[in-house]
Parts: structure tokens; C-alpha cells; sequence
């Protein structure tokens, strides 16, 4: 790119503190949401993790199941070394991970809209920020200790680099872009089928250059993918037969086990497209976004073929990349609706460079525009008890980390030793230790009796066969029950068997003590 297209794709100093002062408001709101939600039993493993390798250097697959790749997994650790409250800390991580995701939209829109007046420009970029986060998939997803805030910065900070690489030919930007890409396939897998597609993008934002060129930005963004799945491949290398399980095996049994259970909702294709188009496509608020995105890239589809036009870029590049993002998301069994919160920036950006170049009349009127911008003020409008949430920040013991602290403290209280349970947060915000082989909260015990029986030990799996065996080699000072009450009942009997007896540790908590 030349110097006059690198001068305007920088923003000015008003332009960037407008930028900044939306991003935080926008942060504080998505915090004031996140903060005070309760404990989700898909955050257990994922903060227990970060615990367990920081507090006495277990490491997930060689010492306990773990049903994700484990990029997390050193971030918490770290975290964890320094951190009082592991929860808060995930928490904070994850909404770091948003506001960073969000910076990322602003910049794509900024940076392709470079010909655009410095008003047009910061509109559309507030726009897409604004559709991105007040989305319903945003509000429910973000700021959860879980991987979906971590995966979607790494993934769009590796759209970026390719599209810098695309522009200036750096080879030091197609690494980054595979690195990045690498690193968040290493925290959520179902960004795998997207890396292939940005592989694609990026031979298409090198056509018309020689062959040898094209291969060589291929291999480069290939050796960044590599260099971004060495944590992965590390751990995996440690125990390969636990990692396959954790992985891959895990999802069939899962699947199983939701059968038996008699659960319906989203287990195949049809019904995965079913819940698609009835609680993301067309939930009242999210089809703002879709049907908006729709509606633009279809009047704009002649022109983005021409790909290499104003904004058109990145906006092609979406679309190549939109039915790889879709394939990830409706890969896990069942669907849930935090699964398609990845789809939510990308459409943002599509939406916005697709709408900045319709135009009505002779005169050019931006039609298109004032059509996002109308589009984020609805969105906003209709989030407003969302936003008026931005008040709890001020009132930490509203949080829900805060109220977990507490639990942790009194299950210090009574149980100095072990706790064996399915909700192990409460027990490490206290300080006190876990059975790592429930690290994973409900998820390896509720499939333990499809696992076969010779190769349970190998994976870490305790079914209700060997729990009085692992009791009896390391009995527990306390039993914590009350949030997976389904899965819990070989927990309680065991309790009442050895002559525990029931406290009330907070709400919907019991905790088992002698």
C-alpha cells in the first residue's frame, strides 16, 4: 500500500478518542451484564484448569479430563498465579478479550472506508462496534469464563494481519495472521474450519501474482498456524490417548448420553438449522443484524465480486469465510446459543462495508448508511435495561464472582481438605482442593459409565463404580452438592453412607460435612 493510503487509514487523534470513549462505554456496559451472571457449569473446567496447573502443576489430559483445546489453560495459570479470585480474573480475562474483539471491528471498518470524510467513517465504525455488542448472542456470551471471547480476538486479530499482508506484502504479517489463527483454533476448535478458510482468502487477496508467490504466502501463513498450535500439540504430546478423548471421543459419548437423557433440541443437522433459524436468525433482536446483513450483501453482491474496490475486501473476504465460521459453530452436538456468538462480529463488519456503498439517487445520498446507523440506534434502544446494567459495576457485592468468594470462604470454614463435587469453583475460590478427576464439573462423570471400563484409569475418569474406591484412597473432608442435583445422587448417598451430615453454604449449595 502506499503512503498516502497508509496516511489515511490511521486515525486521527479526535478519531481515536471517539474511538476509545465508545469502546469503553460499550465495555462497561457488556461488563455491567456479565459481572453479576451466575456461575454457568460450562466456566467450571475452564477456571478449574487455570487453578489446578497454577496452585500444584496438574496439567489437563495427563492428569485430568479435559473436553477443550487448552490454550486457556496457560492464560488462567498465569492468571491464577498472582489472582485472589480465579473467577473474577477469568471473567475479566474474557471481557479484556471482548474489548479487544471490538477494537478489531472498529479498526476493519476505519481502515477499508479510507476514502470516506473522517464523519462517514467513525459512524460506520461505531455502527458495526455497536452491532456487534448489543447483539442478544454478545449479552449472553460475553464475559463468561469460557473460550468464545478469547477464540473471537485471536480470529479476528488474524483477519487483520491478513488483510495488512494482503496490502503491504509483509511476511511477517501472513505469520502473524497464521499465528493468530493457530492460537485460536489452540482455544476453541470449532475455529479450525475458518483458519482453512482465511488459507483461501488469502490466495485469493494474492491472485494475479505468480504462482511461486502464492505459495509462499500460503507457507507462510501455514508456518504461523503451526507456530500457533505448539501449546495445543505440547499437551497433546503428553498424554496423545487422553488428548484424543478429550477432543474427539468425548463429543460421541456426549451425544449419547443426551439421547438416553431424552433430549431432542438441535441433536442433528435439521435440527441444528431448526434452532439456527428460530433462536439466532430470527430471535427478534439478533435478526436486526442478519437480516440486515442479508439485505446488503445481497444489493451489493455484483460489486464485491469485483473484489478489489473500496471496502470490498474485507467484505468479500467474509463471505468466503462466513460458511467455514458457520460449519464451526454447528459442529458440536447439541447446538447451544453461545456456539453462534462467532458469527456475530464478522456479520457486523459485512454488514457495515456493504451498507456504506448503497447509495440512492443521482446524488449519491448514503442511503445504506443511514440505514446502520439507524440500525445500532434500534439496537441500543432495545437494550436498554442491558445498559442501564452498567450501574452494577458500581456495586461489586452485586457480582456474582463476589457471591462465589463467599461460598469458597465458608467451605474453608468447614472442610479443610478435599471436597469432591461437580461445581468445583466455589470450592477453589476457598482455597481448598478438588478431586482433579471432576475438574471438568459435571461433564466427564455424566459419561464415566459409557467410557469402558479398562480405559477409565488411563483417561482420569471415575464412574460411580470406582468412587468409593477413590474415596477410601483419599477421603474427602467435604461433599459440595446442590447445582447438578441430576448428577449428584451417587455423591449424596456416599455422604449419608459415611455418616456426613448437610450445611446450608449458600443458594442451592449443600455442603456434606462429619
Amino acid at each position: 500500500m502506499n503512503c498516502e493510503g497508509s496516511r489515511r487509514s490511521r486515525l486521527t487523534p479526535l478519531s481515536a478518542a471517539c474511538a476509545v470513549l465508545l469502546l469503553l462505554v460499550v465495555g462497561a456496559v457488556l461488563a455491567g451484564v456479565a459481572l453479576p451472571r451466575e456461575v454457568d457449569h460450562d466456566e467450571h473446567q475452564f477456571v478449574a484448569s487455570g487453578v489446578l496447573l497454577a496452585r500444584f502443576g496438574l496439567l489437563p489430559y495427563r492428569d485430568y479430563p479435559y473436553f477443550h483445546f487448552p490454550n486457556l489453560v496457560y492464560l488462567y495459570g498465569l492468571i491464577d498465579l498472582v489472582a485472589t479470585s480465579p473467577l473474577l480474573a477469568a471473567r475479566l480475562a474474557s471481557l479484556g478479550f471482548a474489548l479487544l474483539s471490538l477494537g478489531l471491528v472498529y479498526w476493519l471498518v476505519w481502515s477499508e472506508l479510507e476514502k470516506a470524510g473522517p464523519l462517514l467513517r467513525m459512524s460506520m465504525a461505531g455502527s458495526a462496534v455497536v452491532l456487534m455488542a448489543f447483539s442478544p448472542l454478545s449479552f449472553y456470551t460475553v464475559g463468561r469464563a469460557w473460550n468464545h471471547d478469547a477464540a473471537v480476538a485471536l480470529f479476528l486479530l488474524a483477519l487483520v494481519l491478513s488483510r495488512a499482508a494482503g496490502r503491504h506484502g509483509s511476511v511477517w504479517h501472513l505469520v502473524g495472521a497464521g499465528l493468530a489463527a493457530g492460537l485460536a483454533v489452540g482455544t476453541r476448535l470449532s475455529f479450525a474450519p475458518a483458519a482453512v478458510g482465511l488459507a483461501l482468502v488469502i490466495l485469493l487477496w494474492s491472485r494475479g501474482e505468480g504462482l511461486a508467490r502464492r505459495t509462499r504466502a500460503l507457507a507462510q501463513y501455514a508456518l504461523g498456524g503451526a507456530l500457533g498450535l505448539v501449546p495445543t500439540l505440547a499437551l497433546a504430546w503428553s498424554a496423545p490417548r487422553a488428548f484424543i478423548f478429550g477432543n474427539f471421543e468425548y463429543a460421541a459419548l456426549n451425544t449419547a448420553y443426551r439421547l438416553a437423557m431424552g433430549f431432542t433440541t438441535a441433536m442433528d443437522l435439521t435440527g441444528k438449522l431448526k434452532f439456527v433459524l428460530g433462536e439466532v436468525l430470527l430471535e427478534p433482536r439478533g435478526a436486526l443484524l442478519f437480516i440486515s446483513l442479508a439485505i446488503f450483501l445481497a444489493a451489493d453482491a455484483v460489486r464485491v465480486l469485483r473484489f478489489r474496490a473500496e471496502g470490498q475486501r474485507v467484505a468479500l473476504a467474509i463471505v468466503i469465510l462466513f460458511p467455514f465460521l458457520v460449519w464451526g459453530a454447528l459442529a458440536p452436538t447439541p447446538s447451544w446459543f453461545q456456539y453462534f456468538y462467532m458469527l456475530v462480529p464478522f456479520a457486523a463488519v459485512a454488514t457495515v462495508l456493504s451498507a456504506a456503498r448503497v447509495y440512492l439517487g443521482r446524488h449519491r445520498w448514503p442511503l445504506g448508511a443511514a440505514w446502520v446507523i439507524l440500525a445500532a440506534l434500534a439496537a441500543t434502544w432495545f437494550s436498554r435495561s442491558e445498559v442501564t446494567s452498567v450501574r452494577s459495576l458500581l456495586h461489586s457485592e452485586a457480582w456474582s464472582p463476589t457471591a462465589v468468594r463467599a461460598v469458597g470462604e465458608r467451605i474453608a470454614q468447614e472442610a479443610a481438605g478435599p471436597v469432591l463435587t461437580l461445581s468445583p469453583i466455589y470450592v477453589l475460590e476457598g482455597g481448598e482442593p478438588i478431586y482433579e478427576q471432576f475438574a471438568s464439573g459435571p461433564f466427564a462423570w455424566r459419561v464415566s459409565s459409557l467410557v469402558p471400563g479398562s480405559a477409565r484409569a488411563a483417561l482420569h475418569v471415575v464412574s460411580p463404580a470406582e468412587l468409593e474406591a477413590v474415596l477410601t484412597a483419599k477421603p474427602p473432608a467435604g461433599i459440595l452438592v446442590g447445582r447438578e442435583a441430576e448428577e449428584e445422587g451417587e455423591f449424596v448417598a456416599y455422604a449419608m453412607a459415611h455418616a456426613f451430615h448437610p450445611l446450608e453454604v449458600g443458594e442451592e449449595l449443600t455442603l456434606w460435612v462429619k
